[in-house]
């Protein structure tokens, strides 16, 4: 039973979940919709501080170039943190897409055991 499980495992589960976007694991994360919520919304959080931290360091590049911010090293640079934000932003839209299927399944459960 998932409830029985150290909370770190509990939190590689959900990750696999929104990484797999499977069935597979819904029937074992159900048993607590509570921790389950909670742990999507840390890593939707999380991902949120990468992507600040990220506008950072793009910042922090163009300073450290100085006037010479579009050469070589610049654009290399760029191409680097754009594919990574994607990478970001999907994983971000995956995690926000679970919530909300997890807070649909919560309510169907909560409606047929009415």
């Amino acid at each position: 039973m998932i409830a029985n499980i150290p909370r770190e495992d509990f939190k590689g589960l959900v990750a696999k979940d929104v990484r797999t976007d499977s069935d597979d694991l819904v029937e074992d994360l159900s048993s607590d919709f509570r921790l389950w919520l909670d742990e999507l919304n840390v890593l939707l959080r999380d991902v949120e501080i990468q992507l600040t931290a990220q506008r950072g360091r793009i910042s922090e590049k163009k300073v450290e170039l100085g006037p010479q911010w579009n050469n070589n090293d610049w654009y290399k640079f760029k191409a680097t943190e754009d594919k990574w934000k994607v990478t970001a932003l999907r994983f971000k839209a995956s995690v926000e897409e679970r919530i909300r299927f997890v807070k649909t399944l919560r309510a169907k459960k909560n409606m047929s055991a009415s």
